[in-house]
């Protein structure tokens, strides 16, 4: 177990610096200047000679490989650089803004985690029940239904027609409902069809139709028995539907005016504030790392047959 530890942890650390090489590249290349914007934002219509000194400060006029180790070393040391649009220091900036972002995440994954394997562990207590053959057309509908158009739909009912909740602003547990209804449904339809489907497939064992023999009810196998022996694919699909609000979070901030670091990124894009660009897409794909590696590992700790498999492929 050890061993695959630090053979996990080795590649999670080679997979991050490949993807900051890419995500440099991919934002050097993008269409722009950035020392064109700074320039123009300094003085309007900036001249040919303000534009290459901004580039001179800036260190653009550099070559790839030499701005790369500059930029990766300045945010090895935790500086994470200067936004251009603001020109304020960007770790200041997402000190501020990660924390609301990660309310939202952490509502949205708590509810798609709840309500998607709820509705697959009723389905289970009864198969074929009301529960069951209902839950199957509200998965496909809730993950059809782009998150744009649900939140449109859910600020006209419960904001302007019923006036339950409010539709904009982040101001309490009211303010919080439909973001993380919106951010989290899809999600929770998702972890309802995979939970029910590896319960369906752990019931059908052997051991279910000896212990239905002894008497055993079926909520009590379903409970003690078929869930514990699905925490693995449960974990793994969490944690990629966890990746994926992530990015939804850009949809959600933006139309429920929530100041985090989703919408940080927005703006960066648009007014093509190419350093908070890059710490973002950098911060996220650690983030996406950290969460698969940390999964990987756990499910080699609580499975047996992991662990033996990995041990007979070091044997």
């Amino acid at each position: 177990m050890r061993r695959f530890i630090i053979r996990r942890l080795g590649t999670s650390l080679l997979v991050l610096a490949v993807s900051s090489v890419v995500i440099f590249l991919l934002v050097a290349s993008a269409p722009g200047d950035p020392a064109q914007l700074v320039a123009e934002r300094q003085s309007f219509g900036a001249d040919r000679e303000t534009v290459e000194r901004v580039r001179k400060e800036l260190g653009l006029d550099r070559p790839l490989p030499v701005q790369y180790i500059d930029w990766i070393g300045d945010i090895a040391v935790g500086d994470l650089g200067t936004s251009l649009k603001t020109q304020t220091d960007i770790g200041s900036d997402l000190a501020e803004r990660v924390p609301v972002t990660a309310r939202l995440l952490i509502g949205a994954a708590v509810f798609a985690l709840v309500a998607g394997c709820g509705l697959a562990v009723l389905g289970t207590f009864w198969p074929g029940g009301f529960v069951d053959r209902m839950s199957r057309p509200l998965a496909l509908l809730s993950v059809s239904i782009p998150s744009f158009y649900l939140a449109a739909l859910l600020v006209l009912l419960f904001a302007v027609g019923l006036r339950w909740l409010p539709s904009q602003g982040d101001s309490g547990l009211r303010s919080s409902l439909l973001p993380w209804f919106t951010l989290g449904l899809a999600p929770a339809a998702v972890m309802a069809r995979v939970v029910r489907v590896a319960l369906a497939e752990s019931m059908s064992r052997p051991y279910v139709t000896t212990a239905l023999s002894k008497g055993r009810k079926r909520r009590e196998i379903v409970i003690r028995d078929a869930v514990p022996n699905i925490a693995v694919p449960t974990m793994t699909a969490f944690a990629a539907q966890v990746g994926l609000m992530v990015t939804g979070a850009i949809v959600v901030e933006s139309i429920f005016s929530w100041q985090g670091a989703s919408a940080y990124f927005l703006e960066a894009v648009r007014f093509r504030d190419f350093p908070v660009m890059q710490v973002w897409l950098l911060l996220f794909a650690a983030a996406f790392i950290v969460l698969n590696t940390f999964v990987d590992i756990a499910s080699r700790a609580i499975d047996p047959r992991l662990r033996r498999a990995m041990a007979e492929g070091m044997s």
